[in-house]
C-alpha cells in the first residue's frame, strides 16, 4: 500500500567513538564505495573543523544538501558526519534515488537522527550491530498513518496548500480525537526518516501543537482520513507485528 523508500545501504559511526578515528573509518569507507563519492555536510565551513576531514576525502564531492547536483555530483555513496536535519531530510528525499549506501557519523542523542537510523535499518560500521534501541519513538498506529499521509501528498507543496494542509490536519486530529497521543518532536523526527522535508516537518510540528493544545483549523478543503481511518491504520499495524 505505501511506497517504499529507495533501497540503500545505512551504516553508522556511534557518537561514542573518538571525532578523528570516526572521520579516518567513515573516510576508509567511502573510498571502498562504488560510485561518485559525496561528503554531505550540514554547511560548507563546516567541512574544514576537523582538518581529518578534507584531507581523507580529497577526492569525494562536497556539498551541503541539494547543492550536490550543482556540485557536479551525479549518484553513488555518501558520508554524512555529524548531519543536521537538513542533510538527513535531503537524503530521504531530494537525493534518495540516486544514492547507493551512506555512512552516517553520529552527532550526540538526536531524536532525529535516531529516527532516521532506525528507519532505515542502520547498522553500526564497527560491530554490525544494528542501530535499533528496542523502543519505537511513536505508537505503531501513529507511524502508519503518518505513512498513508507520505503517500498522499505531493511533497514538493510543503503541506500548505489546500489539499495537503487538509489531509495532514485531518490525519492528526483523527489520530488525537482517537486517543492516540504523541510526543511531537518524536512525530516531526519519524517523518524526516521515511522522506517528508524539513519544510514538511516545520507544518507538521506547528499543526501538531495546535491539535494536541485543543485548537481548531478553518480549512479551505475537507479532504483527509475519517473516523474509520484509525481502525485500519491500527489492523495494518497488526498485521505488521505479526509479520515480523
Amino acid at each position: 500500500m505505501f511506497e517504499q523508500l529507495p533501497d540503500f545501504e545505512v551504516v553508522y559511526i556511534p557518537d561514542s567513538v573518538d571525532p578523528d578515528e570516526a572521520i579516518r573509518v567513515g573516510a576508509a569507507w567511502l573510498r571502498d564505495q562504488p560510485g561518485e563519492p559525496l561528503v554531505l555536510v550540514a554547511a560548507k565551513k563546516s567541512y574544514a573543523n576537523n582538518p581529518l576531514l578534507p584531507q581523507l576525502t580529497r577526492n569525494a564531492t562536497v556539498a551541503s544538501g541539494p547543492d550536490a547536483w550543482k556540485a557536479g555530483w551525479r549518484g553513488g555513496s555518501v558520508l554524512a558526519p555529524w548531519p543536521s536535519e537538513r542533510v538527513l531530510s535531503e537524503i530521504s528525499s531530494t537525493l534518495a534515488r540516486s544514492i547507493t549506501a551512506v555512512c552516517v557519523v553520529e552527532w550526540g542523542e538526536q531524536p532525529f537522527q535516531s529516527a532516521w537510523l532506525e528507519e532505515h535499518g542502520a547498522v553500526s560500521l564497527l560491530t554490525g550491530e544494528p542501530r535499533s534501541q528496542g523502543t519505537q519513538l511513536l505508537d505503531p498506529v501513529v507511524r502508519f498513518a503518518l505513512l498513508e499521509l507520505s503517500d498522499a501528498v505531493n511533497h514538493n507543496n510543503a503541506l500548505i496548500s489546500a489539499y495537503e494542509k487538509s489531509y495532514a490536519v485531518r490525519t492528526l486530529q483523527q489520530l488525537v480525537s482517537a486517543g492516540y497521543r504523541f510526543e511531537v518532536e518524536n512525530l516531526c523526527a519519524f517523518a524526516l526518516s521515511i522522506g517528508f522535508t524539513l519544510e514538511e516537518g516545520k507544518r507538521l510540528r506547528e499543526y501538531s501543537e495546535k491539535i494536541l493544545d485543543g485548537r481548531s483549523f478553518r480549512l479551505r478543503e475537507t479532504v483527509g482520513p475519517t473516523q474509520s481511518a484509525v481502525a485500519r491504520w491500527a489492523s495494518e499495524a497488526v498485521e505488521a507485528d505479526q509479520n515480523e
